[in-house]
């Protein structure tokens, strides 16, 4: 299940931001005074990890994410790289789904749609 991590840091400007993550998936969301303006939904963590995002005004768009290096000693920041592949609509759609169940529903409406419109 997807549960929130609260007491995150304010983002400047009066954006809220919230995490929500499980062992698949991390979930970031950015709203302002008129609703979701951004998301970053993050899949297969432990495999082959790539992220749905959208912006307010966009399309969904898809990226790999990768890790950098392999190795312990280091603490490399993550890229994004385009061109992922296919993206696993009805997979990723069904693990939302039930990951979701508890979540705030008026995001998890809203990144249900979404990932319904996905690349």
């Amino acid at each position: 299940m997807l549960e929130e991590i609260e007491d995150l840091k304010p983002e400047p400007g009066g954006e809220k931001r919230r995490w929500f993550r499980d062992e698949y998936f991390d979930l970031f969301v950015w709203s302002d005074a008129q609703g979701i303006r951004a998301f970053e939904l993050c899949y297969d963590k432990l495999g082959n990890e790539r992220v749905l995002a959208w912006r307010r005004g966009g399309k969904v768009s898809q990226a790999k994410v990768d890790s950098g290096e392999d190795n312990p000693s280091k603490n490399n920041t993550p890229i994004l790289v385009p061109g992922s592949g296919d993206f696993p609509r009805g997979d990723i759609l069904g693990r939302f789904t039930q990951a979701g169940a508890l979540m705030d529903a008026v995001v998890f409406r809203f990144i249900a749609d979404k990932l319904g419109q996905s690349p």
